[in-house]
């Protein structure tokens, strides 16, 4: 929708500026067909497939004062209203959809159209509005002695803000999530899975995301998913009663055999105990390391 709303805007741009009008027919031809296709993606795809993501995001809406804004964009807005005047000087179509991109970007961002569009207002910030910030610097600043001194004026102001961000992770050890230096004999365990035949499904625990890793390393399908997705809470909540033992026998194996379960996976970073899955008479300890243990259903 972001380069929807900037194609729009672009084309407004071109008819104040007397563009020639075969380039004003060309996007106006490529708005005709970008904007359909995102409108039939968000209803028949983004809405009916990732509806809970879209719910979960239309929540997350965030809106920081500007100047809390000018602060995190950096030290390049001291120098990028020196290259206004050569870049007004002469629009361009490039000019002017960049100019209309970055414009777009910032609007939608502090906009309440986000939450009407179920999606979350950061997204429509762009890492590309950066590169319209560099070219207004660098056309501002001719000289290249004067352009070496602001490249080290920048420099000079991103280190201490540098050097408290690595010490606030260094220094909580809250800001780093378990699956990020995963142990070992966790990825060991799961490269065992990918030497086993068949395409049997994997069960991982609600506590880590530890699907997307599971399902790189084993080259096998997970039961878990991607939060937001094919039912994910009720998913969770079986297999959470599953690790704790909450299930009878038959509920158990019912649950696995009606989903193809074939494997089940328990690590040293999930507090579920061990004892409560291994209690289940139809499954067999195959793989176990100091990270992980893996549980194969028998007797189907």
């Amino acid at each position: 929708m972001l380069i929807v709303a900037s194609l729009i805007l672009t084309s407004i741009l071109l008819v104040f500026s007397k563009q020639s009008f075969s380039k004003i027919k060309f996007l106006g031809a490529i708005l005709f067909i970008t904007f359909p296709l995102a409108l039939f993606m968000k209803i028949l795809y983004i809405d009916k497939f990732f509806n809970g993501v879209s719910q979960t995001e239309a929540n997350w809406q965030i809106h920081p004062p500007l100047t809390f804004v000018f602060l995190t964009t950096g030290p390049i807005l001291l120098f990028c209203w020196l290259g206004f005047k050569n870049y007004f000087r002469s629009l361009t179509t490039i000019k002017i959809m960049f100019l209309s991109f970055v414009f777009s970007s910032y609007l939608m961002f502090f906009s309440p159209i986000a939450f009407y569009l179920k999606t979350t207002n950061t997204r429509f910030l762009s890492p590309l509005n950066y590169i319209l910030l560099a070219v207004l610097t660098v056309t501002g600043i001719k000289r290249l002695r004067s352009l070496s001194i602001v490249c080290l004026m920048l420099l000079l102001l991103f280190i201490p803000g540098n050097i408290e961000g690595f010490k606030s992770q260094i220094n909580d050890p809250n800001l780093v999530s378990p699956i990020s230096y995963l142990p070992k004999g966790i990825i060991d365990g799961f490269k065992y899975l990918d030497t086993l035949p068949g395409k049997q499904t994997v069960l991982t625990t609600p506590a880590q995301f530890l699907w997307m890793i599971a399902s790189i390393y084993s080259g096998k399908p997970v039961y878990l998913n991607r939060l937001g997705l094919y039912n994910y809470d009720q998913k969770a909540d079986i297999t959470a009663k599953f690790y704790w033992g909450s299930l009878s026998e038959h509920q158990a194996k019912e649950f696995l055999e009606k989903n193809q379960i074939g494997f089940i996976t328990l690590t040293s970073i999930e507090n579920y105990p061990l004892d409560k899955v291994s209690q289940y008479g139809f499954l067999k300890k195959i793989y176990q390391n100091q990270d992980v243990v893996i549980f194969q259903l028998v007797g189907r």
